[in-house]
Formats: C-alpha cells, sequence, structure tokens
C-alpha cells in the first residue's frame, strides 16, 4: 500500500507539472500493484492529456515543415521554376491540405503558368477552409476577372473571323481556287494543244502587174579632149 500510494502520488505530481507521459507511467505501477478506481480514472485523464500534447508537437513539426516548403516553392515560383516550385507546395499540401499559405501559393502558382481555372480553384480552396481570408478573395476575382475579359476577347476574335469569311462559305459553294484555275488550263508535257494553227488571210485580188523599168538613157561620150561629143541620134 505504501508503493501504492506512492506511485500515485508520484502520478498527480507529474500530472501537475504537464509532464504526462510520465504521470501515466506512475499511475501504471499505481494499478499494478493495487486497483483502484481513483488511480484509474487518474490514468485516463492523462492519458488524454498525453495524447492532446503528442498531437500538438505533431501538429508543430507539420506547421515547421510547411512553412518550409512554402518558402522554397515561392522561391523557385520568384526564379520562374514553376516544376521545382509546384513540387515544395505540394509537399506542404501533403502535410497540411488546408493551410492557407500553401493553398494561395498553388493559385499565384498556375496564375502566373497561365491556368486560370486551376489558379481559381486553389484560391476557392483557401476561401473554403479560411472564408475570411481577403487575400484569397481578391485573387480569385482578380482571376475570374481576367479570365472574363480572355473569354470576351475570343468571342470577338471568333465574330470577326466569321464575318470576313467569303459568302461562298455560307452559301455552302466551294470558291474555286488559283491552282484548280492553272490546272484545268494545263498542257500536259508531249500533248499538243487542241488549237488550230493560225490561217493566213485570204487575197481577195490579185496584185496588178508591176510597171516596167523606163529605159535608162546612156550618157553621153566624153573625148580624150573633153568634149562632149553628142551621140548620133538626138533626142527628140
Amino acid at each position: 500500500p505504501a508503493d501504492v500510494r506512492a506511485f500515485s502520488g508520484m502520478g498527480r505530481a507529474y500530472e501537475a507539472g504537464g509532464d504526462y507521459a510520465q504521470a501515466v507511467s506512475a499511475y501504471r505501477k499505481a494499478l499494478d500493484l493495487s486497483p483502484s478506481n481513483e488511480d484509474r480514472d487518474a490514468l485516463k485523464r492523462t492519458e488524454g492529456e498525453l495524447s492532446r500534447q503528442n498531437e500538438e508537437a505533431e501538429q508543430r513539426r507539420r506547421d515547421i515543415l510547411v512553412r518550409e516548403n512554402v518558402l522554397r516553392g515561392r522561391s523557385a515560383l520568384s526564379l520562374g521554376d514553376f516544376e521545382e516550385a509546384k513540387n515544395f507546395l505540394l509537399k506542404a499540401l501533403d502535410l497540411t491540405p488546408g493551410d492557407h499559405d500553401a493553398l494561395i501559393a498553388m493559385g499565384d502558382l498556375n496564375r502566373t503558368s497561365g491556368d486560370l481555372a486551376a489558379a481559381a480553384d486553389y484560391y476557392r480552396a483557401a476561401l473554403a477552409f479560411h472564408p475570411d481570408s481577403l487575400r484569397a478573395a481578391s485573387a480569385l476575382a482578380e482571376v475570374e476577372k481576367t479570365g472574363a475579359q480572355i473569354q470576351g476577347a475570343k468571342q470577338v476574335t471568333e465574330e470577326v473571323t466569321t464575318a470576313e469569311k467569303p459568302q461562298a462559305l455560307h452559301t455552302g459553294e466551294e470558291t474555286p481556287r488559283a491552282d484548280q484555275h492553272v490546272q484545268k488550263n494545263a498542257v500536259s508535257p508531249g500533248i499538243k494543244p487542241k488549237t488550230a494553227p493560225p490561217r493566213a488571210p485570204a487575197v481577195t485580188k490579185r496584185p496588178s502587174a508591176l510597171p516596167r523599168p523606163s529605159a535608162v538613157k546612156k550618157p553621153p561620150a566624153v573625148s580624150a579632149q573633153g568634149d562632149v561629143k553628142l551621140s548620133a541620134r538626138a533626142d527628140s
């Protein structure tokens, strides 16, 4: 009995000091020597406190790892290494799925990489876990606004493109292409075109007889003395 009271007293002392592991050990020894309802209730109480204490210690450890991975992910994101940033941030979310900073960082990562839909999903998840997060609400509003603007621009572009299409596309008629026209009029090698050669114009009137050349007069003879001798035949 003395030992039982000693272990019971030790258990109460450890429990009062917050050393629940030692208190559980002392109460168990007291119960092994002499079971009592008082020590049994004390053991149950201290075991619950020890479990809570261990969970808090584990949560603190996870929080430290989460903060570390979020910081590394943010650093990789600032350097443009999206894959490395994603790996660190997903590790943080594996440890604590509802971590506010990790969810916001994943939203920022997807927003920077151009995936606005995924970014919006992460911002909504942050709001689901932390409804009072102004940061998540503001980021979600900006992403939704940007997405609406992009969608509107795409719609305008499609309307302009449709309006600029040839009328044949609307009637179902196919507009002939230039290459089709060339192929249609092209002549295959080695095949003469089926066009008749040009014919000479028909002669409707025979040309008149060419005029005969007039008689050419001989020049007068010149003597050695330079006198001109008249020809025996005078011109009439």
